[in-house]
């Protein structure tokens, strides 16, 4: 485009301009042909990282009474490495029979955690899955007579312990340092990894309760948690968040943080670590329907345990209904992948702790629902899992896509329920366990599905967290005609032939050994005659259901929030009259949400 009031070039001009760029030209023909005859300036050496692959000298020696076994990082498989916000281990492993070494040195210290930080972690009990049967790896026993693991780097000798046992199917690790704590309360619920929790206001300032228990003896070490898990009764390592979690994440007890860690290394004492496809854990869909069980064979398929070792007192009797989350929150605080392992194991044992529904649903990832607890806990773990777990870890982890599986194998199972026309389902919105309403029970499983509603990463159980629900919004309705909301936390009643709330409140009291007085005082009762034979209630069971109604209130599931305001505000009484108890759900959601 011509700018018209620009004038024209002189000849003159333009006769200038050539000139000069003739010389510009002539000059660097000048420059050019001198820098032929040189030598090139020697630029300074760049300075290329070394690879991850990390080819070091760590090695393991287990002496065993009948010979010793020998491993070396060197010779050991390249599992790959975990990449987390504030960890990066690489992993090595090398088989001998049925013992499994894992090397497992920090790559970097990124952020200054973890600088030259080694690893070695020791596996026992294998079973080749490419059979079928499935047949175990070496002879299948505990081994209940001490041995010594030495732990060199070279020549120079790092560890030397002494196992007092191994049981099968369990792990112990050495580590050079310990994790440090790398995030705290704020950013779990900033990650939205845990709901905000708090003491619930309703509490006096109690006692924490006590972590002298709760301490890390070495390999098969319990943590102070209960070996006999079937056991009964409330205890402080159950819940969303144990005690000693909440303790630490609320209080800031160091005490309570010693523990919880002590109680997180005692997953390797689980006697429940099946790997199939090389070193990963155990794969539920390639290998469906196997079971985890101790006293028989799962159906239509081996028995995996050898006998219970007798009266020993660290030997855990893992129960699907009493199983602690005792992983999870310490993987978060210090990013320490043998936690998130531990965390995983547990997730997919909650589908392989037996296998007769899982087969008679043809669901392989379906947390066992014989009872309601055991469903409860086991979708807790899945659904962390489906949500928080890394999208692309190394091969001996398994991936978030992996547990969205089971997590969707579960959302198969409510979605048959809620297409059950049996009043169970239609109007108790009863899931597992369909003969009877367990207050308690259904507490310990919505306080997850209140969680995962409000996470927001899987909508696409919005409808039946909703759904299911409506179990703990019926205990607590302010209908006349309706269950008795001053009476909200029945130990079970069962439905019988119930066909509506208000039929069940009274099937239930017909039962009593001692009459139900209600009065008009608008309180609520604190369940003292509740029927010997169906259980005792007491505050820890009111406590379970208002903590799950405030996570789903939290969650956003309608009218919840409503009936978790009316609870809180009537529960400082039963508190004070029962002394303060701690129980499961001391630590959540006690403060009322804004």
């Amino acid at each position: 485009m011509i700018n018209p009031t620009s004038k024209p070039t002189t000849d003159q001009e333009l006769t200038a301009r050539v000139e000069a760029l003739e010389n510009e030209v002539a000059a660097l023909t000048e420059r050019v042909t001198a820098l032929e005859g040189e030598e090139p300036p020697v630029e300074p050496p760049i300075e290329i990282e070394p690879p991850e692959e990390i080819t070091g000298d760590l090695s393991v020696e287990i002496t065993l009474p009948g010979g010793t076994l020998h491993f070396r990082q060197a010779d050991a498989t390249d599992l790959g490495a975990y990449i987390g916000d504030f960890v990066r281990q690489h992993c090595r492993a090398q088989r001998q029979g049925a013992w499994t070494v894992f090397f497992r040195p920090d790559v970097d210290g990124r952020r200054d955690v973890g600088a030259g930080r080694d690893e070695v972690v020791v596996e026992y009990g294998a079973y080749d899955f490419s059979v079928s049967p499935t047949v175990p790896v070496g002879q299948r026993a505990h081994i209940l007579q001490p041995f010594t693991a030495t732990i060199k780097s070279g020549t120079a000798l790092l560890a030397t312990i002494i196992v007092p046992k191994q049981y099968w199917l369990t792990r112990w690790r050495w580590q050079s340092a310990p994790r440090p704590i790398v995030r705290n309360h704020d950013d779990l619920v900033a990650m939205k990894a845990i709901l905000p929790l708090s003491e619930a206001a309703v509490w006096n300032n109690p006692p924490d309760t006590s972590s002298a228990s709760a301490v890390w003896s070495g390999p098969m070490g319990t943590g102070g948690l209960m070996v006999a898990m079937g056991t009964t009764g409330d205890r402080q390592e159950l819940g969303p968040v144990t005690d000693l979690q909440g303790s630490y994440l609320v209080r800031g007890n160091e005490a309570a943080l010693t523990g919880m860690l002590a109680q997180a290394e005692a997953v390797g004492s689980f006697p429940f670590w099946l790997r199939s496809d090389g070193d990963n854990l155990l794969d539920v869909f390639a290998h469906p329907y196997e079971g985890l069980q101790f006293t028989s064979a799962a159906t239509g398929h081996p028995k995996l345990y050898p006998a219970n070792p007798p009266n020993d007192a660290n030997f855990f009797e893992l129960d699907a209904a009493h199983h602690p989350a005792v992983a999870y929150i310490p993987w978060l605080l210090t990013d320490d992948p043998f936690f998130l392992e531990g965390a995983q194991m547990q997730a997919i044992y909650a589908a392989c702790n037996a296998n007769y529904h899982q087969i008679n649903q043809e669901l392989p990832g379906l947390a066992a629902p014989s009872q309601k607890r055991s469903w409860g806990w086991g979708t807790r773990d899945i659904l962390r899992m489906s949500v928080m777990a890394p999208e692309n870890p190394p091969q001996w982890l398994r991936p978030r896509s992996y547990f969205r599986r089971m997590a969707n194998d579960n959302l198969t199972y409510v979605t048959r329920h809620m297409e059950d026309p049996q009043p169970a389902c239609q109007i108790f919105h009863l899931c597992a366990g369909l003969d009877a309403v367990t207050s308690w029970e259904e507490g310990y499983t919505l306080s997850g599905f209140g969680w995962l509603r409000w996470n927001g990463s899987l909508p696409e159980w919005d409808i039946a967290v909703d759904w299911l629900a409506g179990t703990l919004l019926g205990l607590s309705d302010p209908a006349p005609d309706a269950w008795e909301r001053r009476w909200p936390a029945p130990y079970r009643a069962y439905l019988y032939t119930s066909a509506n709330w208000g039929e069940l409140w009274a099937n239930y009291q017909a039962e009593m050994t001692t009459p139900i007085t209600i009065g008009p005082d608008d309180k609520i009762y604190e369940n003292r005659t509740d029927n010997p034979a169906t259980c005792p209630s007491g505050p820890h069971y009111h406590e379970v259901m208002l903590g799950a109604l405030t996570a789903l209130a939290l969650g956003g599931v309608p009218q919840a929030q409503e009936h978790a305001d009316w609870m809180r505000a009537r529960m400082q009484p039963v508190y004070v009259s029962y002394n303060n108890q701690p129980s499961s759900f001391r630590y959540a959601y006690g403060a009322t949400p804004v």
